[in-house]
């Protein structure tokens, strides 16, 4: 090996390049990496709250990032940017929220969860099926003032109304915006999105304006008290308004759902004490004693001495009798007549029973006016099925009253058999026929029964021929 001083100085000054060349390249490389960004180093400091990267051969344990590129990162509900590497130095991305989709409202087979106190009753089974939110209130105490309608975000919730941008199907509501929630009887909070998720509405069943009872109360009726029953008020769902009417018994005025259910209220009967008399009259009738209190529809007779008075009844809408005049009765002096005696008197002049199934034994009187007493001179016709009778006339003594006798038979109504005649006096077309006489039937080749007059009617005659009988039917 040459050992001169020459080539031992020549190898020194190459080891010297060398080693100058190493420390720029050594330099060089450190600058470069400076400018990459260690994954493990700075990553979870600059990450946005919630987010994650997404792996890949340089975003992972050990690994380095390039100066210019990046991680993508994930969130849930949120659409970020990337996580960039930035001379070294990662920069924090921004996220943004996303939108909810309107239909998620409408999946069906959910729960609308019922908050409150339920009936007892109401299995676990039957809450887990889909509910209508009526149904599911009207499961619910109505005296139960904390009882809600929690409204799942997709929960099939019928008879409620959305309003709001996207509020609709196929809509689309951004996060932070709201979709509004009426339902009839119903306060509800806004439905809410937030990063891709529906928050939760509360519906609480309303509460009734007081002044609206007002308004429904029975006649005569007053509101007794309760929380709220006062004017401008506003009664809480399933709270009661006390109802009371002098005479009757009434249920409260329940609030449900924004709306009152009306009292009903219950007479609880008369008192006899509370009619008012005309001076110097006396009430007359078995229950109609001092000290009774008769049910609605009971009538008392009042009287004064030659007056007629109109008898006091007991009402059904007032729980008092009704009041009654008196006035003199003009019979007893002679100046009028009593149709009421007319009617009365004409039920015994005539027999009881009817003179025929078919006919009525009832007596009418019809008199100028239509009044109950007429004066002096008045004539009054009287009516009756299968009678005549003359006009009843109102003179000082009464109503001059003329019997009545039976009606005859007109011809016309009488219908014969085909091809029969009939004949005899007044028997002829058009003929009239006194009562109890008869109209002989006659028809070739056959023996008939006599048509007799009975009260204004012909009896139905009938032929006979061979054994066959030919009927025909009275008018």
């Amino acid at each position: 090996m040459d050992r001169s001083p020459l080539t031992f100085s020549m190898q020194r000054s190459r080891m010297k390049a060398f080693l100058a060349m190493m420390l720029v390249a050594s330099t060089f490389a450190v600058e470069l990496h400076s400018a990459n960004c260690a994954f493990d180093s700075l990553l979870l400091a600059s990450l946005p709250l919630g987010g994650k990267p997404v792996y890949n051969e340089n975003c992972t344990k050990m690994g380095i990032v390039p100066d210019g590129g990046g991680c993508e990162v994930v969130k849930q509900g949120y659409t970020c940017g990337v996580l960039a590497c930035v001379q070294g130095k990662f920069e924090k991305p921004t996220c943004a929220a996303k939108g909810c989709k309107f239909d998620s409202l409408q999946y069906k087979n959910a729960l609308s969860k019922v908050l409150g106190r339920p009936q007892a009753g109401i299995t676990e089974q039957a809450e887990r099926a889909t509910l209508d939110a009526d149904v599911a209130v009207d499961n619910l105490e109505i005296g139960n003032n904390q009882s809600t309608i929690v409204i799942d975000p997709l929960a099939v919730v019928n008879g409620v109304q959305f309003s709001g941008v996207g509020c609709a199907a196929n809509g689309s509501v951004s996060s932070g915006s709201s979709c509004t929630l009426e339902k009839v009887g119903w306060d509800c909070t806004k439905l809410t999105c937030t990063a891709e998720k529906w928050g939760q509405a509360i519906c609480t069943a309303s509460g009734c304006p007081f002044d609206t009872l007002l308004e429904s109360l029975p006649e005569g009726g007053r509101v007794l008290g309760g929380v709220n029953c006062t004017s401008g008020g506003t009664v809480r769902h399933g709270s009661k308004c006390g109802v009371s009417k002098d005479g009757f018994t009434c249920s409260p005025a329940v609030c449900k759902r924004g709306k009152f259910v009306e009292p009903t209220c219950t007479s609880t009967g008369c008192k006899i004490e509370t009619i008012k008399l005309p001076a110097g009259a006396i009430i007359e009738g078995d229950n109609c004693l001092p000290g009774k209190i008769v049910q609605p529809g009971t009538s008392c007779r009042v009287s004064i001495k030659e007056h007629r008075c109109e008898a006091v009844h007991c009402t059904e809408t007032s729980a008092s009798f009704s009041n009654s005049t008196c006035r003199p009765d003009c019979t007893v002096q002679g100046t009028c007549c009593s149709v009421d005696d007319l009617e009365d008197k004409m039920s015994h002049l005539i027999a009881p029973a009817a003179p025929n199934k078919s006919m009525t034994s009832k007596v009418g009187v019809i008199c100028p006016g239509g009044g109950l007493i007429v004066e002096v001179g008045t004539a009054c016709g009287i009516f009756m099925d299968g009678y005549v009778c003359p006009a009843a006339d109102c003179t000082k003594g009464g109503f001059n009253i003329q019997k009545c006798v039976p009606k005859g038979c007109s011809t016309l109504r009488l219908q014969l058999p085909y091809g029969a005649k009939a004949s005899g006096a007044g028997c002829s077309t058009g003929g009239s026929v006194q009562h109890g006489q008869f109209c002989k039937i006659e028809l070739e080749r056959h023996t008939c029964s006599a048509a007799l007059c009975e009260f204004g009617r012909f009896t139905a005659p009938t032929c006979l021929s061979g054994g066959q009988t030919i009927l025909n039917i009275t008018t």
